[in-house]
């Protein structure tokens, strides 16, 4: 909006801080603010800063958390296997004047030691500060102090790395590393404090100097274990390992391996080397009681780190849920540290279980047994069902079982009728029951199905009791229940015990033609307690319900089609009097979805694809996490969420749009009970400024770009920011939102074709970016074929191809390059070239001697290159004024370098006579030229005094 549209105070009406801003004319539509504010006085405490504005008679209050940046400091970086941690404080973010200004940094109960060379103060625009010039740098037995010689006026970043170990610890009780720092300076006249904290947390292997876990094979029924020790790579004169083997486990004879191991710097990082051989170490056994274990003693002092592995068997025994274990590391007679782990059974301590499902007038049962694989002998299985279930006996069969290695067990191939007997009977109080006990001492899993009859009217509740009993099974748990209701279509009618069929048929409430699938309907007695059947409608939209005696029952819908919402609020009665009762129940349209469209905030005609949002419900209290966190808008910018239950919601963006700015503001709407119109939201993004792209292209024709080439980008202290950067079919990355400062591209794999540049490519995001830093990366095809040139003279160049007189493309005819570092693609004449392209020649400012083009008489043209005045490795072609000896034709000479006479001059057999030339680069094509030029002169001065003779 243009200013002279409104006045800008910079008081409020009232005359408090603030503004005022008036419009000069009365307005209809609606405007938008933007302004920024800078802190008055430093800001020593994080908080909520308010912010007030009224317009007209609206009053509306913001806060906006505000971090304190007099001082700031945090850990990061932390290398398990140099035992490092690098350090970061933050001083002066609000730039006020800071005189006298001295830092503590102080390493509260010691465990930290300052790497000296590490430490460094930058400037914001990078500028380090130079020691004993703009500071002192005081060590101290646990810290240092800096003294700053100068004021400070600007944010300064202070970086540094210590050391870190648990033994230089006051109290090595505590885990973590405390590091304090504290600054003292004068402001206006006044001394001013500051002081923070930070911390290292270690992981856990730290912590513990080591490790300890285990995984289970049901399978094999072993336990795995694995004890690291010494992670902190600690000197231990006399490293001894006890450990005790618990719950009925039997350690596996022979199983004990030692393993070399060393940290790998990132966090809980172990990796196994080479097992040491039996003589490095000794195994004897322990007991504690009835409890045995063994003691691994190393036969040497040892100060690296090792993994010991062993294994125990639960075979032969009643497998529990949870197997505990403790290693216990010494040195000698003093103990280091416990290291302790548990192992979990899926289904270890079940013995029986059991589910049933019923199927119109029988039940399906499925007992489960034995999924722990506990070993039980004399395994029995006795089975009660309720009195109103007779047993179908001729459905019983007895399964074997698979287990899979995550311990789930599914059905196998029936089991051998000889291997258990079943027996029918009755208990000691009259009611049926069956016997099935296995002929020999069980270990693995198996699945008993069978069903029984339903004896029960509609509604009646039936139950089935199983036990298994067995051997050493006292205090276990082996009995379970199973309950079910039965649902009988005719249990609850009455009168003269005619039957009728009722068909509910449900339809669409805009369009009575469109029969509606997926309605669930039940019918009730009269007086809606009995739920005598439900039935979903079929594809004709139809629920039929046979069987019914004559007789008033309650019909409910308990489910609407999908899309719809339940039309029938409340129950509707229905009398069965005739044959067939028909009913038509409709059912309006349920939108209870939201569509959101992500539209560009400058033109929103452009919509934004792969947008990512969450979806928060608001619970009573607050918007809470349903599930929905990874929800993105599809190629038309749109995101739809069909079938949301009624409540308040928010969509929040947790990615924006490549190339966009995030805009997290929450985007509220609601859902209704009974809506029938999606509710329809947009959201905008601002373009991401911030940011940078790279475009990939052939070498000499940028309109070629390449897809397939990797990259690495880079921070300006060589961190790696983002690793396999991928260009895509067009040749591009695009990064979105990089801090402002230097950074590089580092190219680790080419297009294929192409030649790996080994060069950076340098960019920079400024403070105040305004568009996208656009960079391009160039790549030379890797071409094959072109003569062999010489290869004489001060320098270690080489594959440099000779003339190609053949050549109908004259790509890499290589020249000789004696002083080309590196040799590659000089090119020499290619008479025959009909594009002119890759022709080696002169290079006046190469140090390298890399894609010098050189003449070419027969493409005026071409890519043919001139003199090297300055090529300080030679061999390029063409003339080279600072090369008495340099080629007037440039075809395949090896130049010397500038100033030497003869060295270093090999000639082919295609080279023409050489001349001594002026120290003046002239191209010989140039030459050409202006003899051509004054010879068409000479021809004309001739014509036109012929002419006036005439």
């Amino acid at each position: 909006m243009d200013s002279s549209e409104y006045t800008l105070a910079d008081k409020t009406i009232d005359g408090s801080h603030g503004f005022t801003v008036k419009f000069n004319k009365e307005i209809s539509s609606a405007y938008k603010i933007e302004y920024s504010t800078n802190p008055i006085e430093p800001i020593f405490n994080s908080g909520n800063a308010e912010n007030k504005v009224k317009s007209v008679e609206t009053e509306k209050t913001a806060t906006r958390y505000v971090q304190q940046v007099v001082l700031i400091k945090n850990s990061q970086n932390p290398n398990y296997k140099e035992k490092t941690v690098d350090w970061k404080i933050e001083l002066n973010g609000n730039s006020f004047k800071m005189e006298d200004l001295v830092l503590t940094d102080s390493f509260v109960n010691g465990g930290l030691e300052l790497v000296e060379d590490s430490f460094k103060i930058t400037k914001a625009n990078q500028e380090v500060l130079t020691k004993n010039t703009d500071y002192e740098l005081v060590l101290q037995e646990k810290g240092f102090t800096v003294k700053f010689l100068n004021p400070v006026e600007e944010k300064l970043i202070i970086t540094y790395t210590t050391k870190f170990n648990n033994d230089w610890k006051e109290d090595d009780s505590k885990p973590n590393f405390t590091n304090n720092a504290e600054i003292h300076w004068i402001e206006e006249g006044a001394p001013k404090e500051k002081t923070t904290t930070a911390e290292f947390k270690p992981d856990e292997y730290t912590t513990n100097n080591g490790y300890k876990n285990g995984s289970y094979n049901p399978i094999t029924k072993e336990i795995t274990w694995e004890i690291g020790i010494n992670y902190n790579l600690k000197s231990i004169s006399k490293a001894i390992i006890e450990d005790y083997i618990l719950q009925g486990q039997k350690l596996v004879d022979g199983s004990i391996e030692v393993f070399h191991a060393e940290p790998l710097g990132g966090k809980n990082e172990f990796s196994k080397g080479a097992k040491l051989s039996e003589d490095q170490f000794t195994v004897d056994t322990i007991e504690n009681g009835e409890t045995l274990g063994f003691k691994l003693a190393f036969n040497q002092s040892i100060n690296s780190g090792y993994i010991i592995t062993y294994k125990t068997t639960l075979d032969n025994q009643l497998i529990v849920e949870k197997y505990d274990n403790t290693a216990t590391l010494y040195d000698d007679t003093q103990k280091l540290t416990d290291l302790n782990a548990g192992v979990a059974v899926k289904h270890g301590g079940e013995y029986v279980n059991k589910d049933g499902l019923q199927d119109g007038k029988v039940i399906d049962w499925t007992v489960y047994i034995n999924r722990g694989q506990s070993t039980i002998a004399d395994a029995t299985i006795s089975d009660t069902p309720s009195e109103n279930l007779i047993l179908v006996e001729d459905s019983f069969v007895v399964y074997k079982t698979e287990v899979n290695q995550d311990g789930t067990i599914s059905k196998g191939d029936v089991l051998d009728s000889n291997a258990y007997t079943l027996e029918f009977t009755e208990n000691d109080e009259g009611k049926p029951t069956f016997k099935l006990s296995f002929n020999n001492t069980i270990e693995t899993a198996y699945m008993l199905e069978y069903q029984t009859y339903i004896n029960a009217q509609h509604g009646a509740t039936v139950s089935n009791k199983v036990k298994l009993n067995g051997a050493g099974l006292t205090t276990e748990v082996t009995e379970t229940s199973k309950s079910i209701v039965v649902r009988l279509s005719g249990g609850g009618g009455s009168g003269s015990g005619e039957t009728g069929q009722l068909v509910v048929t449900k339809v669409d409430a805009d369009n009575t033609e469109k029969l509606l699938p997926g309605a669930k309907f039940t019918l009730y007695d009269s007086e809606g307690k009995i739920p005598i059947k439900t039935v979903t409608t079929d594809e004709k939209g139809q629920a039929i319900f046979d069987g019914l005696l004559y007789d008033d029952y309650i019909l409910k819908e308990t489910a609407a089609p999908e899309g719809y919402f339940i039309e029938i609020q409340g129950e509707e009665k229905v009398t069965i009097d005739e044959p067939q009762v028909s009913v038509t129940v409709t059912n309006k349209k349920l939108h209870q979805a939201v569509e959101l469209t992500k539209l560009d905030a400058d033109d929103e005609s452009i919509t934004l694809a792969d947008a990512t949002f969450k979806l928060l419900r608001y619970n009573g209290t607050e918007y809470v996490d349903i599930g929905l966190t990874d929800l993105k808008t599809d190629a038309n910018g749109r995101l739809a969420i069909p079938n949301l239950q009624p409540g308040e919601y928010q969509l929040i963006e947790t990615v924006a749009p490549l190339g966009y700015e995030l805009d997290a503001t929450p985007i509220p709407f609601t859902i209704t009970e009974i809506q029938t119109e999606i509710v329809k939201v947009s959201h905008v993004n601002k373009k991401h400024i911030d940011a940078v792209e790279l475009t990939k292209v052939k070498k000499g024709d940028h309109s070629v770009t390449l897809a397939g080439a990797v990259f690495d980008l880079l921070d300006e202290y060589g961190n790696v920011i983002s690793k396999d950067l991928t260009t895509n079919n067009e040749g591009k990355i695009i990064i979105p939102a990089l801090q402002p400062g230097n950074y590089q591209f580092i190219e680790t794999k080419s297009p294929s074709g192409y030649r790996l540049s080994k060069d950076p490519l340098n960019f920079i995001i400024e403070n105040d970016q305004k568009e996208t830093v656009k960079v391009t990366f160039e790549n030379e095809v890797i071409r094959s074929g072109g003569g062999g040139g010489g290869n004489s003279g001060g320098g270690n160049g080489g594959n440099n191809g000779g003339n190609n007189p053949g050549d109908s493309d004259g790509n890499n005819g290589g020249g000789n390059n004696p002083g080309d570092s590196d040799g590659d693609n000089n090119g020499g004449n290619n008479p025959g070239d009909t594009d002119g392209n890759n022709n080696g020649g002169s290079n006046p400012g190469g140090s390298d001697g890399n894609n010098n083009n050189g003449n070419n008489p027969e493409k005026p043209n071409g890519n043919n290159g001139g003199g090297s005045s300055g090529d300080t490795n030679g061999n390029n072609g063409g003339k080279n004024p600072g090369k008495p000896n340099g080629n007037i034709n440039g075809n395949n000479n090896s130049g010397n370098s500038n100033g030497e006479v003869a060295a270093g001059n090999s000639n082919n057999s295609n080279s023409d006579t050489n001349y001594e030339l002026p120290k003046t680069a002239t191209n010989m094509y140039s030459l050409l030229v202006i003899g051509l030029l004054l010879l068409l002169s000479a021809f004309s001065i001739m014509f036109v005094t012929k002419l006036r003779n005439s």
